[in-house]
C-alpha cells in the first residue's frame, strides 16, 4: 500500500506542475495577442494618416550599395545613372534620389525653435525636425509643391537648402 501512495503523489506533483505550465502558456498566448492587436490598431492608425502627400503613382526603391562591394563615390555614380535611366522611361513624370523620405517610420533629427518662441531649454523644447536629404527634383517627385519662397534647385553655393513646414515656417 506505500507504494501506491508514493506513486499517488509523484503523479499528483506532476499533475500540478502540468496545470502551472498550461495556466503560463495560456497567459503567454494572451499577452502575445493583445500586442498583436495593439499592433493592428496602430499600424490601422498610421496607414490611413492624411500626410500631405499623394503617394498614388509613388515608386520607392531602397539599394545599399556597399553589399555589393561598391564604394560611396561608385554608388554615387550608379545611382546617378539609375536615375537618368528612370527618368527616359515611358510614363515616369519625374524621378528623384534621397536618404529617406519625410513620412513612415521616421525619427526626429532635433528641434528648432521660431523667433516668437525661443528655446528655453534646446534638448526638450521646440519643433521637432526630420532631416530628408535629396537631389532636387525630390519635392516634385513626391508631388510636394513650395508655396512660398524658392524650390530646390542644383545651383545652390554649397548644395544646402532648407524646405519648412507652413506650421514651423
Amino acid at each position: 500500500w506505500t507504494g501506491l501512495q508514493s506513486e499517488g503523489a509523484a503523479t499528483s506533483q506532476n499533475w500540478r506542475l502540468q496545470r502551472r505550465l498550461v495556466v503560463l502558456q495560456v497567459a503567454g498566448s494572451v499577452a502575445l495577442l493583445v500586442v498583436a492587436a495593439v499592433f493592428v490598431v496602430v499600424l490601422q492608425r498610421e496607414s490611413s494618416r492624411d500626410t500631405g502627400l499623394d503617394t498614388d503613382g509613388l515608386a520607392v526603391s531602397q539599394i545599399d550599395f556597399r553589399l555589393n562591394g561598391r564604394s560611396d563615390s561608385q554608388g554615387a555614380a550608379d545611382a546617378a545613372r539609375i536615375l537618368e535611366a528612370l527618368r527616359r522611361q515611358p510614363g515616369i513624370t519625374s524621378g528623384a534620389l534621397s536618404v529617406g523620405l519625410p513620412f513612415g517610420v521616421i525619427t526626429a533629427a532635433g528641434t528648432v525653435s521660431r523667433s516668437d518662441q525661443p528655446l528655453a531649454d534646446p534638448r526638450y523644447a521646440g519643433e521637432s525636425v526630420y532631416v530628408v536629404t535629396g537631389t532636387s527634383d525630390l519635392l516634385k517627385a513626391l508631388g510636394v509643391s513650395v508655396t512660398a519662397g524658392n524650390d530646390l534647385s542644383d545651383e545652390v553655393e554649397g548644395g544646402r537648402e532648407v524646405i519648412l513646414s507652413r506650421s514651423l515656417a
